[in-house]
């Protein structure tokens, strides 16, 4: 499903998945990131995210600009910690 926000800008809705037992903190997601992911305890967080023993989750509606920093994040990750989906 595309949703359009008030200027005509495309949105996917997309869930966001953060494997925390796979990350190791080296912080290329922030890096590449800084809007959704952040470090704290020496891992990455998702920012805003509702979170669980094993991972992080976050379900938005994203701007073109913000998926495919999301993806640059998901593509780059060194252990494949993050996973986005469409939903």
């Amino acid at each position: 499903e595309i949703h359009f926000n008030g200027t005509y800008h495309m949105e996917k809705r997309i869930k966001i998945t953060l494997k925390k037992g796979q990350c190791i903190g080296c912080g290329t997601c922030v890096a590449i990131c800084p809007k959704f992911f952040e470090l704290k305890n020496e891992i990455a967080n998702l920012k805003n995210s509702k979170e669980n023993d094993e991972k992080f989750e976050l379900e938005i509606s994203a701007s073109e600009d913000d998926l495919l920093s999301i993806k640059q994040a998901e593509k780059f990750c060194s252990t494949k910690s993050i996973l986005i989906k469409e939903v």
